[in-house]
C-alpha cells in the first residue's frame, strides 16, 4: 500500500512539473481547469506523502513494543511457572484468613498433613498455632502481622508419622477484597537441623575422647601459599605446644615459634617432603615452653591433597621426654659396660700367660709326686689335689678364652682329631650327671662323617661341653641328642637336641597320643585354642590326636610313641599316681587331695574280659572277692585287695588297715547310659566323684578307650557288658555264661562285623547338645559335644542320635517351640555337615518338628512342655 502511495506520488509530481511547460499559451479553460486540478492533487501529495511515512514508522514502532511486550509477558509466565512449581514441590504453601482458616493450601502442605484436599481447606490451625512452642510465642507472631510486618521463625511440629519436624515459616499479610489474608510459606529443615545435631554429638564425642589420649590429635593444612594452620586441635596441644586450640585455628605460626631452634628447619623439610611425596610425616623433635622447660614430642600423620592444592595432614602428637631420658641413660650405662668390659677383658688377656704359668706347675708338680712313693691314702690326696686342678684349669681355659675372644685375641688351632671321640669324651664326662636327673644321654654319628677331620678339638670339646651341660640341667625329663652329620668333606655339623617344652605348631601333621580327659587333654586343648595357628590346621590337629583310655594311662601313650604308632606324645605324669608309672597298672587310687586327676574306680570292660584274662582273674580272687567279702569278714576283703594291686599292701602298711578298711565303707555303684559300671572309692570325706565318673563315660562312649590307632573303635552300645559286672559281684553262674557270648567277646577276628553291621541300629541313648535360652545358635559348648562325641560315633559306626535341648521361652508359645526346634536341628546339621563333611541326606529330624507337632492345648501342662524344645537329629 506504502509502495503504491509513493508511487501515485511520483507519477503526479512528474505531471505538475512537465505539465505546465507542454501547455500552449492560450490553451482552453477546459484545458486550464484539468491542468489546476493535477496541481492541487499534486500540492495534496506533497503534503500527504511525510504524514504517511510518519504513520508508517509509528505502526512499526507500536508493532515492535507489542511484540517485546508479549515476548515479556511469556518469560514472565514461564518464570512464574517455575516458581510456582518451585513452591509447589519444595515449600509447604497456604493462604489463611485473620481467624487461620486456611483459603488455598498447595499438595506439598497437605501431604506434610497428611490429609486430603478437603480436609485442609476451611480447617483452622492446621498452618499456625498448633507447633510445640509456647502461647507467647504465637502471641509475638501475631503481633508482627497485625503491625504489616513479615514475620520468619523456625517451628517445631509433630508430623503424622509422629517424628519431630523442624519447619522454616514466613508469614507475609497482604489485603484482598477489604479483607486480611497471609501468606504462610515454610520449609522443611528437619535433616539439616538432624546433622547438625548429629555433628555436634560427633564433635563433642570426638572432644571427649582425644581429651583422655596422651597427647594431641590434630588436623594441620599447608596452604598453596606456603601458610599453615591447625583445622583442629583437641585441647592436648595446651600440654603439648602450651597453646589453646583457638590460637592455631587460622595461623600455625605459634606452634612453629616454640619449636627448639636446632629442630625447626630439620621438621619444616620433612613438612614439605611429606606434601611433596604424599607420604607419612612422623619425627621427633623439641619444644621450648613458655617456663623454659624443653620437652621431647613426637608427631605422626597422614597427608591427603585437597581439590584446591593444599595438604591435610591427620594424626597425633604426644610427650616421650621420660622415654628419651631412658633411653640417653641406656646409652650411657652400655658405653660405660662396654667400657668396662674392654678394661676387664684387655686386663684377662694380658693375664693369661701368668695365669697359666702357675697353674700347670702344680699340676706338673703333682705328676711329679705321683711318680715318688705314697701311701694309700696320700696317694687319694694327691689324685684329688691333681683332679681339682684339671677342674679350675678347665674353668680358667673358659674364663681367658672369653675374653680372648671379647678383646679379639683368640686364635684357633688346625690339627687333626677324631670327630666322634670327641662326641663320646663328652658324652662320659656328662652322663653321671645325666643319669642322676633321670634323662637319657644318645651320641650318634652318621657314617658319613670321616674318622679324622681337621680343626681345634679344644674348641669342640669347649662347645660341646657347653652345649650338653645346659642341656642336660635345664632337661625336666625325656633326654639329649648329640648328633654329627654335614656334608663330608667340605662340613660337619653337630646337633644338640633335647626334648624340652615341646610348642604345639611342632605337633602339626603327626599323630599325637594322649590320655582323653586327663590334664594332658586339657592342656593341649588349651595350647591349640591359645596357638598361632590358622582354624583349619587346629582342626586338622584335633583330627590326629589318637586317644589313650585311662585304664592304659601314661604307660599305654608312652608304648605307642616308642612303638612307632604315633609320632608324638603328649604325657603329664601325676605326683600321686604310682600306678601310671609302671607298665601293666590296672588298679588306680588317690586320695581327693592328691594333685592327680585319675578315676578313683575301675572302669569295666567286657574287651578286658576278652584281652586280659589275667587281670580278670586277679579281679575276681581280689578286689570283687574283697567286695563280696566286706560285709561278713573285713578283713578278708583287705586280704583280697591288697592281694590285688601292690599299692594297695604298701598303703595297709603306711595307713594301717583300718584306713583300707574304711574305704569299703564308701562303695558306690554309678551307672552311666547303660553302658559303663564303676565302682568307686574315696577316703570317707564325703567326697563326690561324679564328674570322674561322666567322664570315664565320655571316654568309652567316644572311642571305646583303644590305644591302637589301628584296631577298629568298638560301638560304645557293645562296648561294655553290665551282666559280666552283675555276675562278678552276685556270682550267678548264668549270668557269667550269658556275658560270655561271642556278640560279647570282642577278639580282634569279630571287630570289624561289630563296626559295620548289616543293620546297624540307631543308639539308645542320645547324646545330648544343649542350646541357650531363646537362641537357635550353637555355642562353643555345643560345637565341642558335636566334634569330641556325635562326630566320632557317625564317622566310626555310621550312626548317631543326638538329643537337641533347650529353653524356648516363659510363654510357652508353640509357633516359638515350632522355629527354635527347627532352628536348632538345623543348626547341628548345618556344622556336621560343614565341618566333617557329612552328607546331608544321611540326617533325619524328629521330635517337636514336622511330623509331631507341638503341644497346642490349653492349659499349663501344654505350656510347660512348650517352654522347652525336644527334638532329635538321627545320623544314618
Amino acid at each position: 500500500m506504502l509502495q503504491l502511495l509513493a508511487t501515485v506520488f511520483v507519477a503526479e509530481l512528474v505531471v505538475m512539473l512537465v505539465l505546465p511547460s507542454v501547455l500552449p499559451a492560450e490553451a482552453p479553460p477546459a484545458l486550464a481547469g484539468l491542468v489546476d486540478a493535477l496541481l492541487l492533487s499534486g500540492a495534496v501529495a506533497l503534503v500527504s506523502l511525510p504524514l504517511a511515512n510518519a504513520a508508517n514508522r509509528c505502526a512499526k514502532v507500536v508493532e515492535q513494543e507489542l511484540r517485546q511486550r508479549t515476548e515479556e509477558s511469556e518469560h514472565a509466565r514461564r518464570e512464574l511457572e517455575i516458581y510456582r512449581r518451585a513452591i509447589e514441590h519444595h515449600a509447604l504453601v497456604a493462604i489463611t484468613d485473620e481467624a487461620g482458616r486456611v483459603l488455598q493450601a498447595n499438595a506439598k502442605l497437605c501431604e506434610a498433613l497428611g490429609l486430603p484436599r478437603e480436609r485442609v481447606l476451611g480447617s483452622e490451625g492446621l498452618v499456625l498455632g498448633c507447633g510445640l512452642h509456647p502461647r507467647e510465642f504465637w502471641d509475638a507472631m501475631e503481633a508482627r502481622i497485625r503491625a504489616n510486618e513479615v514475620w520468619q521463625a523456625e517451628i517445631k511440629e509433630l508430623g503424622p508419622d509422629g517424628q519431630l519436624h523442624h519447619r522454616l515459616t514466613t508469614v507475609v499479610p497482604f489485603e484482598a477484597e477489604g479483607a486480611l489474608r497471609r501468606i504462610v510459606v515454610q520449609s522443611d529443615v528437619s535433616e539439616a537441623r538432624n546433622a547438625a545435631a548429629h555433628f555436634r554429638e560427633m564433635a563433642q564425642r570426638l572432644e571427649k575422647i582425644s581429651s583422655q589420649l596422651p597427647g594431641v590429635v590434630y588436623q594441620f593444612r599447608l596452604r598453596h601459599d606456603g601458610s599453615s594452620h591447625f583445622p583442629y586441635a583437641s585441647e592436648g596441644i595446651r600440654q603439648i605446644y602450651g597453646l589453646a586450640p583457638a590460637d592455631v585455628r587460622e595461623d600455625a605460626t605459634p606452634v612453629f615459634g616454640v619449636l627448639h631452634p636446632e629442630d625447626l628447619d630439620r621438621v619444616r623439610a620433612r613438612i614439605l617432603e611429606s606434601a611433596r611425596d604424599l607420604t607419612q610425616w612422623r619425627d621427633e623433635y623439641r619444644v621450648v615452653h613458655a617456663d623454659g622447660r624443653v620437652r621431647w614430642v613426637m608427631g605422626s600423620s597422614v597427608p591427603e591433597r585437597e581439590h584446591d592444592g593444599a595438604v591435610l595432614w591427620h594424626g597425633f602428637i604426644t610427650d616421650i621426654t621420660e622415654r628419651r631420658l631412658e633411653q640417653e641413660a641406656l646409652e650411657r650405662a652400655k658405653e660405660t659396660a662396654e667400657r668396662a668390659a674392654r678394661v676387664k677383658s684387655e686386663f684377662l688377656a694380658a693375664m693369661s700367660h701368668e695365669i697359666r704359668t702357675p697353674m700347670n706347675g702344680v699340676l706338673g708338680f703333682t705328676n711329679l709326686l705321683l711318680d715318688t712313693p705314697l701311701d694309700e691314702e696320700q696317694t687319694e690326696f694327691v689324685r684329688t689335689i691333681e683332679g681339682s686342678g684339671h677342674a679350675l684349669l678347665s674353668i680358667l681355659d673358659d674364663v681367658l678364652d672369653l675374653s680372648k675372644i671379647e678383646a679379639g685375641a683368640l686364635t684357633l688351632e688346625r690339627t687333626d682329631f677324631e670327630p666322634r671321640r670327641a662326641v663320646e669324651e663328652v658324652g662320659v664326662l656328662l652322663a653321671s650327671r645325666a643319669q642322676e636327673r633321670g634323662l637319657e644321654l644318645v651320641t650318634s654319628v652318621s657314617p658319613e662323617v670321616p674318622e679324622c677331620v681337621r680343626g681345634d678339638p679344644g674348641r669342640v670339646r669347649q662347645v660341646l661341653l657347653n652345649l650338653v651341660g645346659n642341656a642336660v640341667k635345664f632337661t625336666e625329663r625325656g633326654g639329649v641328642t648329640v648328633r654329627i652329620g654335614g656334608q663330608p668333606p667340605a662340613e660337619m655339623e653337630i646337633e644338640v637336641a633335647d626334648t624340652g617344652i615341646g610348642r604345639v605348631e611342632d605337633l602339626l601333621g603327626k599323630k599325637v597320643a594322649l590320655v582323653q580327659f586327663t590334664p594332658s587333654h586339657w592342656m593341649l586343648d588349651y595350647a591349640i585354642d591359645n596357638s598361632a595357628l590358622l582354624a583349619p590346621q587346629k582342626k586338622a590337629l584335633r583330627n590326629n590326636l589318637v586317644f589313650v583310655g585311662a585304664d592304659e594311662g601314661t604307660p599305654g601313650v608312652r608304648a605307642m610313641f616308642e612303638s612307632g604308632a604315633v609320632q608324638a606324645a603328649v604325657l603329664w605324669d601325676p605326683d600321686a599316681s604310682l600306678a601310671l608309672r609302671k607298665p601293666g597298672a590296672h588298679v588306680v587310687f588317690s586320695t581327693s587331695t592328691a594333685t592327680s586327676l585319675v578315676y578313683d574306680g575301675i572302669v569295666c570292660d567286657s574287651r578286658v574280659v576278652a584281652q586280659h584274662p589275667e587281670v580278670v582273674q586277679r579281679l575276681v580272687a581280689g578286689w570283687f572277692e574283697g567286695v563280696g567279702l566286706a560285709e561278713a569278714d573285713a578283713g578278708k576283703a583287705i586280704d583280697a585287695l591288697t592281694a590285688t594291686e601292690p599299692s594297695f599292701a604298701d598303703l595297709e602298711k603306711k595307713e594301717g588297715r583300718e584306713f583300707i578298711a574304711g574305704l569299703f565303707k564308701s562303695i558306690k555303684w554309678t551307672d552311666l547310659d547303660d553302658n559303663v559300671r564303676i565302682l568307686g572309692l574315696n577316703t570317707g570325706d564325703g567326697g563326690d566323684f561324679a564328674r570322674v565318673y561322666s567322664e570315664a563315660g565320655k571316654v568309652w562312649r567316644a572311642n571305646g578307650g583303644i590305644a591302637d590307632p589301628s584296631v577298629p573303635p568298638i560301638p560304645p552300645m557293645a562296648a561294655v557288658d553290665t551282666r559280666f559286672v552283675e555276675a562278678l559281684v552276685a556270682k550267678k553262674p548264668e549270668a557269667k555264661a550269658e556275658a560270655a557270648k561271642p556278640e560279647f567277646t570282642f577278639d580282634p577276628k569279630e571287630r570289624q562285623a561289630v563296626v559295620t553291621p548289616k543293620a546297624a541300629p540307631v543308639l539308645t541313648k542320645p547324646v545330648a547338645v544343649f542350646f541357650a535360652s531363646g537362641s537357635g545358635k550353637l555355642d562353643r559348648n555345643a560345637q565341642r559335644i558335636l566334634d569330641d562325641q556325635v562326630a566320632p560315633l557317625v564317622q566310626s559306626m555310621g550312626n548317631a542320635y543326638i538329643s537337641v535341648e533347650g529353653n524356648t521361652d516363659v510363654k510357652g508359645s508353640a509357633a516359638t517351640n515350632r522355629r527354635l526346634s527347627q532352628e536348632r536341628a538345623q543348626a547341628v546339621v548345618d556344622y556336621l555337615v560343614a565341618n566333617y563333611a557329612f552328607d546331608r541326606a544321611r540326617f533325619n529330624v524328629a521330635g517337636n518338628g514336622p511330623d509331631k507337632p507341638v503341644c497346642s492345648e490349653p492349659g499349663e501342662e501344654c505350656l510347660e512342655r512348650n517352654r522347652r524344645t525336644d527334638v532329635a537329629v538321627y545320623a544314618r
